[in-house]
């Protein structure tokens, strides 16, 4: 039984300081720690923060550290495990986006080798992860959380592991569809995985993601070693808010002098005259043009003006 005093743990008769809390995330929104001791050279770590790429290389034989990891089991003797936990826990106040980058270098050809999990173990509450995905004799295996407490798997054999020794973009989008149940999209290079998935959260659970390569121990024959590579974790809010412009400084208030404008400021309005409607002739107009008349006379002889004489009729002579 331990008690807490001032900070301090009592174990027994002893007064020790408990573990220190995990670091912070980084700016990416997603850190990782090891919750158990990796079996030795079982993870390599280059870079730091954002720019950490992560190795895992499980060999056979390598019994993770976890409590259990070393006790038979209903399905093995053992179980062989190198994982890192995220630092914290997942937030469904509004739709998440997990990314990361992977490629699987060597092996991840026996039985369910897992290498991703949304995870609701606690100290109080030793439930099912709600989703985990891994390579079950070289083809990709999505398995979710159901109600009854049993991950129900579903195989998707057109996606082989041969396919995935270089990098992949992943993408994760989580969000909580009621107070049990969670909606999960998995995208593979911008294409959605299947239909979206729905898994079953437990109450007591606190969901955290997990990755890193955990199997089945195997006494009949020896596990071939698996590699994979982990890179570009980043944590973000689905539908991040739009970034609102910032106000400037308030405008500094006018003078009395300044509130009339000067004379020679004001400017008359410009008169516009209305311009004329122009008329748009839709088809053209054939326009008649008056052509010279000419008139031609035929004779055998000039044509000599006639000689015109008056008549006076009356009883006297014309003097």
């Amino acid at each position: 039984m331990a008690l807490i005093i001032s900070g301090l743990v009592l174990v027994g008769c002893k007064l020790v300081e408990p573990p220190p809390p995990p670091p912070p995330p980084p700016a990416s929104g997603i850190g990782f720690f090891s919750s158990c001791v990796n079996p030795p050279g079982a993870l390599v770590i280059k870079g730091k923060g954002d720019e950490s790429l992560y190795t895992v290389t499980l060999k056979d034989k390598d019994i993770g550290g976890c409590e259990g990891d070393s006790q038979a089991g209903k399905t093995a003797p053992y179980l062989e495990r190198a994982e890192l936990s995220q630092q914290g826990n997942l937030d469904f106040s509004e739709p998440q986006e997990l990314k990361f980058d992977a490629r699987f270098r060597h092996g991840f050809i026996g039985k369910q080798e897992s290498f991703f999990h949304i995870q609701n173990i606690t100290s109080i509450c030793p439930a099912e992860p709600s989703m985990v995905i891994n390579w079950h004799k070289g083809q990709l295996e999505i398995s979710t959380l159901q109600e009854s407490g049993i991950l129900k798997p579903k195989r998707f054999p057109d996606f082989k592991v041969d396919e995935f020794r270089s990098w992949k973009s992943w993408k994760i989008h989580i969000a909580q569809k009621s107070k049990f149940v969670l909606s999960i999209d998995v995208l593979l290079e911008g294409e959605r995985i299947g239909r979206r998935h729905f898994a079953y959260r437990p109450e007591c659970g606190a969901p955290y993601v997990n990755f890193g390569i955990r199997r089945l121990g195997n006494t009949r024959d020896s596990n071939e070693t698996s590699i994979a590579q982990f890179r570009k974790f980043s944590l973000k809010p689905l539908n991040p808010p739009k970034k609102v412009m910032a106000k400037g400084p308030p405008l500094r208030k006018l003078v009395e002098s300044e509130l009339k404008d000067p004379p020679m400021m004001i400017k008359r309005p410009k008169v516009v005259k209305p311009m004329e409607p122009i008329v748009k002739i839709k088809e053209p107009v054939n326009i008649a043009v008056p052509s010279k008349l000419t008139i031609i006379r035929k004779a055998s002889k000039p044509v000599v003006p006639p000689e015109f004489s008056i008549t006076h009729k009356s009883s006297t002579p014309l003097k």
